[in-house]
């Protein structure tokens, strides 16, 4: 007889999951990147455990070599910012850590946002993602073309933070020539997010919506109510609230104050009646040597 713990079935331990994928993202230090104590961390995500409980039933057991799970649990970035996520991936069997990529400018990627309608209600600090899929049918495939696709299937794209979860959990879900983009992140142009392979770890680039490659596909994900559940409280102000960490400061609003402009010097005190100022004796010579009349008409010497 198959022993099954509670939250579970035979095929697949969902509980037993979830507690799986708190204990990695405790091995990877995402307490200490929140500045909270494990402990504290672990019991935030805690109620989300119920949640996959519940809907064990309809869950299978996670396929990572084909690239797909049934379920994420994902740190916002108001806890964990990207860049300490990214650095925290790496590939399967191999311990070099992930990057992000150069194109990315400085503070840039506080700019790439998640879509307004795909956002978690609340904006919680960690949720979670069901029914998910790398995508590598999409690979070849315009990735304008594949998110229009996804969305007629009623599914959803994933968001950096997610991709990331995705990888943290599941290194072996990103393989040669099967890479993925994230287009649920996005900073109002035509760039989409991606994980690729360079140098033998997970890279954080982007790509143009309108160029395919033959090594990348298009995550995705359940669509619909249900499909992203929150309920974390964050404890730090939303990502997008807060300066880059290379700039973070002190801001204070206060009334502007205004400067008075700098009295003008006053103009020298007029010359007392029936006598010319320095400066009118001068100009007055001035005009005799040139040939000038104090009226200011030329006269010629000698006429």
């Amino acid at each position: 007889m198959v022993q099954v713990q509670a939250g579970g079935t035979a095929e697949f331990d969902a509980g037993g999951e979830f507690d799986r994928q708190v204990a990695r993202l405790l091995e990877a230090g995402y307490p200490a990147v929140a500045g909270v104590p494990e402990e504290e961390f672990a019991a935030r995500v805690a109620p989300l455990r119920q949640v996959v409980v519940d809907r064990a039933a309809e869950l299978s057991a996670p396929e990572p070599e084909n690239g797909r799970v049934p379920f994420l649990l994902v740190v916002s970035r108001a806890l964990v910012p990207v860049e300490e996520a990214v650095a925290r991936t790496t590939l399967a069997g191999k311990s070099k850590p992930g990057i992000v990529d150069r194109h990315y400018k400085p503070g840039e990627l506080e700019r790439f946002t998640t879509l307004e309608e795909l956002r978690p209600a609340g904006e919680p600090a960690a949720h979670l993602l069901f029914g998910v899929e790398r995508g590598e049918e999409f690979c070849g495939a315009v990735p304008a073309d594949a998110m229009a696709e996804i969305a007629g299937r009623g599914r959803t794209t994933l968001t950096m933070e997610e991709g990331l979860a995705l990888v943290t959990q599941y290194p072996a879900a990103l393989a040669k020539n099967k890479c993925f983009s994230l287009g649920a992140t996005r900073c109002g142009d035509r760039r989409v997010p991606a994980l690729w392979i360079s140098e033998g770890a997970p890279k954080l680039g982007w790509c143009w919506e309108g160029n395919p490659h033959t090594w990348l596909g298009m995550a995705s994900a359940d669509g619909g109510v249900g499909a992203r559940v929150g309920g974390v409280g964050a404890g730090r102000q939303p990502a997008r609230f807060r300066c880059p960490p290379s700039s973070r400061r002190a801001t204070t609003w206060a009334p502007a104050v205004t400067t008075p402009a700098s009295p003008r010097p006053s103009a020298a005190p007029p010359a007392p009646a029936g006598r010319r100022s320095p400066a009118r004796r001068r100009r007055v010579r001035a005009a005799r040597v040139n040939g000038r009349t104090r009226s200011g008409v030329v006269a010629t010497p000698g006429v």
